[in-house]
């Protein structure tokens, strides 16, 4: 999967960069934060860290090492970014400040719990869950951590995103 950038005046697309694994967020009007799998370690492992890449200078810089994240959120406010942590089957939130590049977990699954999305509302990520079976989507405070079951429905309901006030998810049926 490559990174384009779409610019809506005159319907052109740019290639950003190759092998992209996710969403990307913007940090500022120039830089953006995405997930693509690492250049392998010494033992031939590869894993998705988080990536910046700014626009103007066409540079690209690793934020984490053999990290296993993936869709990363920029929280303005508190200077943090939120990203998909997986291991072991189970999926967990993490954060860490911008500058630091220290991330902690502010959820504690260990049961086989997939999150697949996660965005960004205010002081609360919004995101899609799947446990044993379902998908349900949840929000979690970021100033207290509690997770929140916000759409509860026997079919499943996923990859929710914000527009204006409102959460824009896509439910499955079948």
């Amino acid at each position: 999967t490559d990174l384009f950038l779409y610019t809506f005046s005159d319907s052109s697309s740019k290639k950003i960069m190759l092998g992209v694994k996710s969403a990307a967020d913007w940090l500022n009007d120039s830089t953006i934060i995405y997930t693509k799998l690492s250049k392998p370690n010494k033992f031939g492992s590869r894993f998705f860290d988080i990536y910046k890449y700014n626009l103007k200078s066409e540079e690209e810089i690793q934020l984490t090492q053999g990290a296993r994240l993936t869709s990363p959120v920029y929280i303005k406010d508190d200077n943090m970014i939120a990203a998909i942590h997986t291991f072991d089957g189970s999926s967990n939130i993490m954060v860490s400040d911008l500058d630091s590049i220290s991330f902690t977990s502010i959820t504690n699954y260990n049961d086989g719990t997939y999150i697949s999305s996660i965005t960004l509302n205010n002081n609360k990520l919004i995101f899609d869950s799947t446990k044993n079976q379902g998908r349900d989507i949840y929000s979690i405070d970021l100033t207290d951590n509690l997770v929140k079951k916000l759409i509860n429905n026997p079919w499943d309901d996923r990859d929710p995103i914000l527009f204006n006030d409102a959460i824009v998810y896509s439910r499955n049926k079948s």
